[in-house]
């Protein structure tokens, strides 16, 4: 690959005072673009062979210092990539150009939020707003460069002292460690510190449901005793309980969502978080809960069921909020006088954790909910160690 740079007056772009700007040529494998210097001097005192201003040019000692400066720091880009063994583009060194020990580091991750903003749930981009108005208030004005061990440290300190839960702090490292990595495959920087710091977290005890709780709130909807509002949550909840969907994913279900196979119907859609296709096995109780939702008051044999045909199941949709819709969840929790802080998310763990219970494999289970990696699910599998070693407590008498 042939890399090299070399500084450039454009006499033809000279301005009425007779001076034009100077560039640096940056060329590779023969194709040519551009840099911007920013300076502008006399066309005729600029020698594009040799690259420097003649004696005539007012100040041509420090516009030759400064050229200069702004040509070894192209050509020491050059070099690091090429010892780096990377393949070099015109993109990634004007980005490490321009970067410079002048791109702020929050500034460039709100960049990049903004221009991926159309294919993240909203959810994700507010938090992560939040959570970079969170670091710049603590280091305004933090460069790139200056992101390294020992900052890292200290912030980890401060978010302490605010009183942020391991969990919290976790989910801004993993922000910050996110918009580095991106920062890094741009050429804006070669620093990684995280391969010496350790991301703060601590496993989140999941609150559920379990089966015969479940069952309670199903005999709940069943008894038509709630109000039409409180009876539209507890559906979407209950199918929640039942498939380990999400709530960005239950609020948006639909009839073209249903597949059949055989005598078996499925939930076939792309997760709004992960954008990962699951295909979800609908038990006999989800089916009987379309078929009541749908105004079905009998119990036909499920091989006559046809719930494609159904428009009426998800006419009416989950439109609340969700801190609204955990209000609803509260209120139905406290009717069954079930003593636990359940919001609407603690579904998708009921789901999870009495599905290890019945026996469902880890990998099934993790297929379902659509995780990334397997030790995601496995969270669950600990609650539900834990929970065997209780029950076995029992034993434990003289």
């Amino acid at each position: 690959m042939s890399v090299s740079a070399k500084l450039y007056c454009k006499k033809n772009k000279r301005k009425l005072d007779g001076t034009a700007p100077v560039y640096i040529i940056l060329r590779i494998n023969n194709k040519e673009k551009l840099i911007a210097t920013g300076k502008y001097v006399s066309h005729d005192q600029f020698d594009n062979n040799s690259g420097r201003v003649g004696r005539g040019e007012a100040n041509s000692m420090k516009l030759n210092s400064y050229f200069g400066a702004k040509l070894a720091l192209i050509e020491k880009i050059i070099l690091d990539f090429q010892h780096e063994g990377k393949d070099i583009t015109h993109d990634q060194i004007i980005n490490a150009y321009e970067s410079d020990g002048k791109l702020l580091f929050v500034d460039f991750c709100r960049q990049e939020l903004e221009a991926s903003k159309s294919t993240i749930v909203y959810t994700y981009y507010k938090t992560t707003k939040y959570q970079l108005e969170k670091l710049d208030n603590f280091r305004p004005g933090l460069t790139i460069q200056q992101l390294n061990f020992d900052f890292l440290q200290k912030y980890q300190y401060y978010l302490v002292e605010k009183g942020n839960e391991p969990n919290t702090m976790k989910s801004d490292f993993v922000m910050i460690r996110k918009f580095l990595n991106i920062a890094i495959k741009k050429g804006l920087t070669k620093n990684y510190p995280f391969k010496d710091f350790e991301i703060p977290s601590e496993e989140a005890v999941k609150e559920y449901l379990t089966l015969k709780e479940v069952e309670s709130l199903h005999n709940l909807y069943d008894s038509n005793t709630l109000s039409e509002k409180l009876q539209n949550t507890l559906f979407y909840f209950l199918i929640a309980c039942y498939t380990g969907l999400r709530f960005s994913d239950v609020g948006r279900l639909n009839a073209l969502y249903l597949k059949q196979a055989g005598n078996r119907y499925f939930i076939s859609m792309q997760m709004k978080k992960t954008r990962k296709v699951v295909e979800i096995p609908l038990s006999n109780r989800v089916v009987r809960l379309m078929l009541k939702r749908a105004g079905v008051e009998h119990t036909p044999a499920l091989e006559e069921v046809d719930l494609l045909g159904n428009n009426g199941i998800f006419s009416r949709k989950l439109k609340q909020s969700n801190s609204r819709v955990n209000n609803d969840v509260r209120e139905i929790i406290a009717l069954q006088k079930i003593n636990k802080y359940i919001t609407f998310h603690c579904s998708r763990h009921s789901f999870a954790i009495n599905s290890l219970i019945l026996g469902i494999s880890l990998e099934v289970i993790s297929n379902i909910l659509g995780h990334t990696q397997l030790k995601t699910t496995q969270i669950y599998a600990k609650v539900v160690n834990e929970l065997k070693v209780k029950q076995m407590e029992k034993w434990d008498f003289d």
